[in-house]
């Protein structure tokens, strides 16, 4: 788990190419402030999720699907 950097990109459900995560901020009106605080979970090779925002569409689950990793996100209060 780690904030964004430039440049970080992911395939959202659906989508055939890939998004830049900046953009996904823009087009969803996530404000300038709260950006650095999105958390964002990686793989060994790829951001898996931006929490609230977009999942990469390699972890939709599908009849062929084994194995599930649930994770929750919690904010602090």
């Amino acid at each position: 788990v780690r904030n964004r950097r430039p440049g970080d990109r992911l395939q959202p459900f659906g989508m055939k190419g890939h998004k830049k995560v900046k953009h996904l901020f823009i087009d969803r009106k996530i404000p300038h402030i709260v950006r650095d605080e999105v958390p964002v979970l990686c793989d060994a090779e790829k951001i898996i999720w931006v929490v609230g925002i977009a999942t990469h569409e390699a972890c939709r689950i599908t009849p062929r699907t084994e194995r599930i990793l649930k994770v929750v996100f919690e904010r602090e209060t």
